[in-house]
């Protein structure tokens, strides 16, 4: 008997712990079966008007209700969506913001190593050589401030001469071959055309 009422209190406590479903999903199936009521009474109301005498005035009214309680329906399942698609959105800008705080903080993390890194590497330098040159490099660690150099400069010119140059040589190229066409068109001999034939006579 004990294994038995202790095999139920396992059971009932795993049912109470099931997490509830969210409200969203209450609100949708709630939704549905009201759905389903207002899909149930228009086919008794339609069966209803069949039996009377002026059966064509009651379907009307019968669907006039359906129709109503339809769009109250569906008015409420739009409000749900829009509910729901405000609420991703606001987690998914939250995500981002999360994000972006961890890559704004990885670089400065990542900077501060690297200018601990040279730190110590000049020390290892110092206590190597024992100059004292090194002792004022520990004074000021060298930041990451890279400035184009000349090399930089004309590497980075060099395409756009190159692109300019093919631009003009491709609009040379397409100025000759219209030249040419010209030119082909103006040499063709077209034969001369056929006379009209006569007037027939009157």
């Amino acid at each position: 008997m004990a294994v038995l009422t202790c095999a139920f209190t396992d059971a009932g406590a795993q049912t109470v712990a099931a997490d509830p479903p969210p409200p969203t999903e209450v609100e949708r199936a709630r939704i549905a079966t009201e759905r389903q009521g207002v899909q149930a009474r228009l086919t008794r109301d339609e069966e209803v008007c069949s039996k009377k005498f002026a059966a064509q005035d009651c379907l009307n009214e019968a669907r006039a209700r359906h129709r109503a309680d339809i769009a109250d329906l569906r008015r409420q399942e739009n409000s749900l969506k829009d509910a729901q698609r405000k609420q991703q959105g606001a987690q998914r800008l939250q995500r981002l913001d999360e994000k972006s705080a961890k890559a704004a903080a990885a670089p400065v993390a990542q900077s501060g190593n690297s200018a601990t890194g040279q730190t110590q590497r000049l020390r290892q330098r110092a206590a190597k050589t024992g100059a004292d040159s090194s002792s004022a490099q520990l004074a000021d660690p060298p930041t990451n401030t890279t400035k184009p150099t000349r090399t930089a400069k004309r590497k980075s010119a060099r395409p756009n001469e190159q692109a300019a140059q093919k631009h003009a040589q491709r609009i040379k190229q397409a100025q000759e071959r219209r030249q040419k066409h010209a030119q082909e068109l103006g040499q063709r001999k077209k034969p001369p055309a056929a006379p009209l034939p006569p007037a027939p006579p009157p």
